[in-house]
């Protein structure tokens, strides 16, 4: 084996800095793009003649490698027209593993969408290839973990010419489980299930489905189903809110597409469809009536503003307890133990009055708890500070705040995540202590103040409770 690869090392990370050829065989192009593991380029095999995309990896601690390993594994065990082809692997004499791909000129469906969203009938049968893929996969026991337009290409720019691609954190059945152990992330916050929200590490084929539905709910309409200006924000959402179905959107959609892409939503992952009932509807659906459907933007309609799921009748006098870390306030925290989160959750559980409380547990330890008291406004909000308490008794540093309001208010999560962002950045970056806030405390927006009958400490204009009982 023979290579011509040069590196250096830039702090504690080997940085691949020139590739000529590799492994005798791949004679390196273009530097195509560089990720956080490695690099990728355009390649040509000179065994074929065929243009190749060659992943080079630059991080060796042994995690890494193995995840790279198992995407080469599975990417070798399936063979589908609308799935990226393995084409080869090894090592290079200089300990990089390496990854051969075929190469897909064209343009991912990230960047088609940019121009404006998909014609209804283009979304179906995009959908139903995709599906198709995805049930390949899914009866070989691979579950992709991270459907997103992004990891869609469109072969010659082609909607009918789909590759799906990047197999980087999707995992076979009965394969190593700590390849996504504490720290890693599992997915990408718009287009992750709501299991996947919250740790859950026995992921199946309906996590692949809920993240098809949320594309094709974005080829549709537009923009996204779930959307946030914080990373906790936006996963908040996804564990509590139901969106708009698209044809709120666009009037004229089939009501059969619109149950189908809110049953692909659907937050419990048994009430979402199969991939055999997804490809059938699609099937099913009548062509012409898909040709008619204009795009959003197109007739006059107005979209409809984010709904609370089912569960969760919005109404103003809703409670909603939030308690992260300082990091996952920003979103740059990992995943913490299952026994941390079952910790936080059994702090909820122990509250008297909670049985009812909605309790959603995050992957980072993030706490979300719904309070609805539809007799009294203040004792709901009593028991949204019981519960803020009880959370903060488990860790003193987590970052607690109680918000009442309209939780079907498309700003509310936000704005409550956002006061929380600014106090992990001060905590971070300062010594809070100084600010007379106690450590502890517990952020109050004014509607859950003036509901309380509780000493208010206010700083900066913020009021604050301390965090412990008596």
């Amino acid at each position: 084996m023979t290579t011509l690869l040069r590196r250096t090392l830039r702090g504690d990370r080997r940085i691949i800095e020139q590739v000529d050829r590799v492994d005798s065989r791949y004679q390196l192009l273009t530097h195509v793009a560089t990720g956080g593991m490695g690099m990728v380029y355009e390649a040509r095999d000179e065994v074929s003649g065929a243009r190749v995309a060659l992943k080079l990896l630059h991080e060796t601690d042994p995690e890494t490698v193995l995840r790279f390993s198992r995407e080469a594994t599975i990417l070798a065990g399936l063979d589908h027209p609308a799935i990226v082809r393995y084409v080869g692997q090894g090592v290079t004499a200089e300990g990089a593993p390496y990854l051969a791909m075929e190469w897909v000129d064209g343009e991912t469906l990230h960047e088609r969408m940019q121009r404006a969203p998909l014609r209804a009938i283009d979304t179906v049968e995009l959908g139903g290839r995709l599906v198709d893929a995805l049930a390949h996969a899914h009866a070989r026991g691979v579950v992709h973990r991270d459907m997103k337009p992004s990891n869609i290409l469109l072969r010659d720019s082609r909607l009918d010419q789909v590759v799906l691609v990047d197999f980087g954190i999707a995992r076979a059945a009965g394969g190593d489980r700590s390849v996504t152990a504490t720290g890693a992330l599992v997915g990408t916050p718009s287009y992750m299930a709501p299991e996947q929200a919250r740790g859950d590490r026995d992921l199946g084929a309906p996590t692949d489905v809920y993240g098809l539905g949320c594309v094709l709910y974005e080829c549709l309409t537009g923009h996204k189903a779930f959307e946030g200006r914080h990373a906790l924000a936006l996963i908040a959402k996804v564990v509590l809110w139901e969106p708009p179905s698209p044809r709120s959107v666009i009037p004229r959609l089939p009501e059969a597409l619109d149950r189908l892409i809110m049953r692909m939503l659907a937050k419990h992952r048994d009430a979402r469809p199969t991939d055999e009932e997804v490809a059938q509807t699609f099937a099913a659906l009548d062509r012409a009536e898909l040709q008619d459907v204009e795009l959003p933007g197109t007739a006059p309609q107005t979209p409809t503003e984010p709904a609370a799921t089912a569960r969760l009748v919005s109404r103003p006098g809703m409670s909603l307890v939030i308690a992260t870390t300082a990091a996952g306030a920003d979103g740059s925290a990992g995943d913490v133990d299952a026994s941390v989160r079952a910790q936080r959750a059994n702090a909820i559980a122990s509250v008297p009055d909670a049985k009812h409380a909605r309790v959603d547990v995050l992957r980072d330890g993030s706490v979300v708890v719904v309070i609805q008291d539809r007799d009294d406004d203040k004792r709901g909000a009593r028991l949204a500070l019981a519960c803020a308490r009880a959370l903060q008794r488990t860790d003193p540093t987590l970052i607690t705040a109680v918000t009442t309001g309209d939780l079907g208010s498309r700003d509310l999560v936000d704005v409550t995540i956002a006061g929380l962002a600014k106090e992990a950045i001060a905590r971070t970056f300062a010594n809070v202590r100084s600010s007379g806030r106690p450590p502890g405390a517990i952020r109050l927006d004014p509607a859950t103040e003036r509901l309380l009958d509780e000493p208010i400490l206010r700083v900066d204009g913020i009021g604050y409770v301390p965090g412990k009982i008596g």
